[in-house]
């Protein structure tokens, strides 16, 4: 489901009924989540946005995940970890390891006493990030 839209009735239909399923699920996932979650959820879009820092090291590293346009602001993502960060890598169409990163799609999950953050990237790598709390601060281009 990584391709351009408009490819065929049937594929926008696939599309559609995903985006649907997507809505409800964060809907349910809101109605009783950390405010964190919710207003990232409710309030940031971040589809195509390109990647600057992405580390599978989220307890030592300061800046972690940081993606954004440096012209007008940047997003990073700070967590408290549960455990391992899980990497998968993707192939097919629609992935382009030899591209720079961007975001594609993100979903959050609860399970037991932590949440889940799964985030698929166009390069084709997705990280699941177990955490107990985190929070996103959007700031302007900073320099190391």
């Amino acid at each position: 489901m990584n391709q351009p839209e408009g490819q065929t009735p049937e594929f926008d239909a696939k599309w559609e009924a995903v985006l649907k399923d997507l809505d409800l699920h964060n809907q349910q996932l809101v109605e009783n989540c950390h405010y964190s979650i919710k207003n990232f959820i409710e309030k940031i879009s971040l589809f195509e946005c390109p990647v600057h820092s992405r580390s599978v090291n989220f307890v030592t590293d300061e800046y972690p995940l940081v993606i954004g346009f440096p012209e007008e602001y940047t997003f990073s993502f700070h967590y408290e970890i549960l455990g391992e960060v899980k990497i998968l890598h993707h192939r097919g169409a629609g992935f382009d390891p030899d591209q720079k990163a961007s975001w594609l799609y993100d979903e959050f999950h609860k399970i037991d006493n932590h949440y889940e953050h799964h985030i698929v990237f166009s390069d084709g790598l997705e990280m699941q990030i177990p955490f107990v709390f985190f929070f996103v601060r959007k700031q302007f281009w900073f320099e190391e």
